[in-house]
């Protein structure tokens, strides 16, 4: 919380702390859904898999995004907010140090 963005914009700051290429390509959402329902449908039907490889609810997130006030947080409880550099540099150095990346 505290931090909203989209899912375009993290990854190019991803990209840039991790010192690879951004991505360049916007697929327009109504190919990406048209490829969920796809995937579902292959997923489900034809690969008998538990979970397809394109979620619909993974494009219900890219189209709404999950925005929350942590102002209440913050004001009652004392929340403190990490910058969203640090918290996805802290991330990517826990990746390298486990080697995901």
């Amino acid at each position: 919380g505290g931090h909203n963005t989209t899912v375009w914009e993290i990854s190019r700051l991803i990209a840039r702390l991790s010192k690879v290429p951004a991505p360049r390509l916007k697929i327009p959402r109504v190919l990406a859904t048209g490829a969920s329902y796809l995937s579902e449908i292959v997923g489900f039907y034809l690969l008998h898999q538990d979970r397809p490889a394109l979620p619909l609810v993974g494009m219900e997130f890219l189209k709404y995004g999950m925005h929350y006030d942590t102002s209440r947080a913050q004001t009652e409880l004392g929340l403190k907010t990490t910058p969203l550099e640090e918290t996805f540099d802290r991330a990517l150095a826990w990746f390298r140090k486990n080697r995901y990346v």
